[in-house]
């Protein structure tokens, strides 16, 4: 029998190798050093969670916009363009690239990259992009910015967890009669916006019925979740689905929404005065934002609620995994009070706020607010 030298463990066959790393290779961008990948004409197409906290949000970047926009924000910004004339003449671009590269963080204070960018070729050797990795070579604050950028990453593995395990609130009964009430309250509209959504049933309802409807993820794990449960429909207009921060819904304004909904992503909203104010906006007149928010001291009724509609071994150690996931989430599991909700929403704008239902044991409570 064939084995792994130094190892006991017997090698995995090569399909369920390939699809092992494919999977893996799919997620790594998110939890490596600051890293954003540039289409051909080096605008900005995607970004890691690294690259977002440090540099993207307190720069006010957003994806489209080319990467000058992060040049010219470099300390050695002078050097770094006079080099580009020589390495980056016309039709003379490299496969690959290092340089130095000086940014002046607000929070810790001045850092210096070493810039890795590789071209990403097609099929036929043509430049389909570049992917661009920023190693940290000094930082003024080192070990500030590495106890951030640790946090950063595992708050996001965290919620990569968090997410795989999401069915078991979206098959709970009472998610689903909560989904199938609110498909009817909605009723036909021409275009919809869901925040953070593994269950993408009602978007893909609503696009049934002649919405354009879309679905924001804050991260690529969700992504891929929410994009592979929605096999089998046929629709005419099909579901947009792409990554994007909450709290920078910027791209999305020149949409103009008739509905907007978060159902499963408001433990994740870090400020929810921006977020609603972002929601606020991009909702047109008389629109409305329907939500499921979780409850300050609900934890152990969600867990009990769960734990009494398992039915399989499986789904007991699902949420096993999921209870897990809750308990290291900790304080980044974002839970309101009514009162706190009410403040947030018509503070961000919304005319008024309705409470409707309280869910798995009183731990989470569905609500609309209008624009």
């Amino acid at each position: 029998m064939t084995r792994v030298l130094g190892t006991s463990i017997e090698p995995a066959s090569a399909p369920r190798t390939q699809a092992f790393v494919r999977d893996l290779r799919r997620v790594t961008l998110d939890v490596i050093a600051p890293t954003y990948i540039l289409d051909p004409n080096f605008q900005f197409v995607d970004w890691n969670i690294s690259f977002e906290n440090l540099v993207a949000r307190p720069l006010g970047l957003r994806l489209g916009m080319h990467v000058i926009s992060f040049v010219n924000q470099l300390a050695n910004l002078d050097s770094v363009l006079k080099r580009s004339v020589r390495v980056f003449a016309p039709g003379q671009h490299p496969l690959c690239d290092t340089e130095a590269l000086v940014f002046r963080s607000e929070k810790f204070g001045e850092i210096e990259f070493q810039k890795i960018a590789s071209q990403i070729l097609d099929e036929s050797g043509q430049k389909k992009a570049w992917t661009v990795s920023l190693n940290i070579s000094r930082a003024e604050k080192w070990n500030e910015l590495w106890k951030d950028l640790s946090q950063w990453i595992e708050k996001e593995t965290l919620w990569s967890a968090f997410a795989l395990c999401s069915n078991l609130i979206t098959n709970h009964e009472e998610y689903v009669r909560m989904v199938r009430g609110l498909q009817i309250s909605i009723g036909k509209v021409d275009s919809s916006l869901e925040l953070g959504s593994t269950d993408p049933r009602l978007a893909l309802e609503l696009a049934r019925a002649g919405a354009t409807s879309w679905i924001v993820q804050p991260s690529q794990t969700m992504l891929e979740i929410s994009r592979s449960r929605m096999g089998g429909w046929v629709l005419e207009q099909p579901v947009t689905t792409v990554r994007g921060s909450f709290e920078r819904l910027e791209d999305f304004a020149k949409h103009g929404f008739t509905t907007a909904l978060c159902l499963e992503g408001m433990p994740r909203i870090e400020d929810p005065r921006a977020v609603f104010s972002h929601v606020k906006r991009l909702l047109r007149p008389g629109g409305s934002f329907h939500f499921l928010a979780h409850l300050r001291g609900g934890t152990n009724s969600l867990l009990d609620s769960l734990r009494a509609e398992q039915v399989s071994k499986l789904q007991g150690q699902e949420l096993d995994s999921f209870e897990k996931t809750m308990s290291l989430l900790n304080d980044s599991f974002r839970r309101f009070s009514p009162e706190e909700l009410t403040q947030a929403l018509t503070g961000a704008g919304f005319q008024y706020v309705k409470f409707h239902n309280r869910l798995f044991g009183d731990s989470a409570l569905s609500g609309t607010a209008k624009a």
